[in-house]
């Protein structure tokens, strides 16, 4: 490639940003500080784009967002409605050290939805108690560390390489594997599972009582128990007792 279609490129990339956006490309990420934000009350959540996320347990809803002095400001965590959106809205992240993290923390009692369409690691510090949960991946490519008490669970990958990892119980667990990803609630102890797997990645699931199987894909299914079995069988998989 010749340095005259290079320098074509460059200008190219730069000119489909608008004039406001220009600086952002120019800019550091700045010295690194959290700032602390109240927000509403929310029972959803949607994080976006690479930023970590942790959950605490509070008794109050704030967030604490940790990043550059010059990109923290552009992180931004919205409630409408009942449902908090997490984004990172700073452009031309990719000129940007990888190194340098972007992270939330949120504290909150409880919250029934996630959707994860995200790239960061999100990790649940504190037991989220809630008797209903329900965890959708969207184009998730990070992983998650999950603590769980609920009466009833849905944890559901539908593309993306992302992962989930999973503890806790519940009496109920609805586990579908459709990424590209994997799927880990061997330490998620439930009464009964629903397991779907569609894709090439491991579905490892507990239960105690009774289990119904969907292999869909050639991907298996693993399971912990003795639990009563049903087990729907339409592709190369395997159902795995452990």
């Amino acid at each position: 490639m010749n340095k005259i279609t290079i320098v074509f490129l460059i200008s190219l990339i730069f000119s489909s940003c608008k004039k406001e956006q220009m600086d952002d490309c120019f800019t550091s990420s700045g010295k690194e500080k959290t700032v602390q934000r109240l927000i509403p009350k929310f029972t959803a959540i949607e994080l976006n784009d690479r930023i970590d996320l942790n959950y605490f347990y509070s008794s109050s809803y704030y967030v604490e967002v940790t990043a550059g002095d010059n990109l923290i400001d552009n992180v931004t965590t919205s409630v409408k409605g009942d449902l908090l959106t997490i984004k990172n809205e700073n452009k031309c992240n990719w000129v940007r050290s990888f190194k340098k993290k972007l992270v939330v923390n949120i504290h909150a009692p409880t919250f029934t939805d996630f959707t994860y369409r995200g790239s960061g690691e999100v990790n649940f510090i504190d037991t989220l108690k809630s008797n209903v949960f329900r965890l959708n991946l969207w184009d998730a490519s990070g992983d998650m560390y999950l603590l769980l008490n609920s009466n009833y669970i849905e944890l559901k990958t539908h593309t993306g390489p992302g992962a989930i990892y999973s503890k806790g119980k519940c009496r109920e667990l609805v586990a579908y594997l459709g990424g590209m990803g994997k799927l880990d609630a061997f330490s998620l102890q439930a009464e009964e599972v629903l397991a779907i797997n569609k894709n090439t990645g491991s579905l490892s699931v507990q239960a105690e009582r009774k289990l119904k199987a969907e292999i869909l894909g050639p991907g298996d299914i693993i399971y912990l128990g003795n639990p009563e079995i049903e087990l729907i069988k339409k592709a190369s998989g395997k159902l795995i007792k452990k």
